[in-house]
C-alpha cells in the first residue's frame, strides 16, 4: 500500500511543476563563463545554480531577512538549516522502505565486504 504522504507530495511536485515558466535574460559573456565555472565547482547543473540564487534572493528581498553578519547569526542560521534538513530527512526515511543488503535479491555484495 501507497503512503498517502508519499502521493501527496508527489501532487505536490508536479503541480509545482507545471506551474512554472521560462526566463530569458542578457548577461555579458565572461559572467557566463564565471556561472558555468562554479557550478561545474559545486557539481550542479547552471539551471539549479541560478534558480536557487534567484530563490534565495527573493526569499531575502520579500521576507525582509538579512543574510547573518555576526558569528552568532551565522550559528543561528546554521541551526536552522540544520532543523530543517533533519526535519526533511525524517520525512524521506518515514516513506522510504529499507531492505537489509544481504536480503536483496539478484545483487551481490561489493568486492571487500
Amino acid at each position: 500500500m501507497k503512503d498517502p504522504r508519499l502521493n501527496k507530495l508527489r501532487k505536490a511536485i508536479r503541480e509545482k511543476l507545471t506551474k512554472s515558466e521560462l526566463l530569458n535574460f542578457r548577461m555579458p559573456s565572461d559572467r557566463i563563463e564565471l556561472l558555468y565555472e562554479i557550478a561545474e565547482r559545486k557539481r550542479v547543473n547552471i539551471s539549479t545554480l541560478l534558480r536557487d540564487w534567484i530563490n534565495e534572493k527573493i526569499e531575502l528581498e520579500t521576507t525582509g531577512n538579512k543574510l547573518p553578519t555576526t558569528e552568532e547569526q551565522n550559528v543561528q542560521h546554521l541551526s536552522e538549516l540544520v532543523e530543517d534538513l533533519s526535519q526533511r530527512l525524517r520525512v524521506l526515511e518515514e516513506t522510504v522502505q529499507y531492505e537489509p543488503a544481504t536480503k536483496r535479491k539478484g545483487r551481490k555484495k561489493p568486492p571487500g565486504t
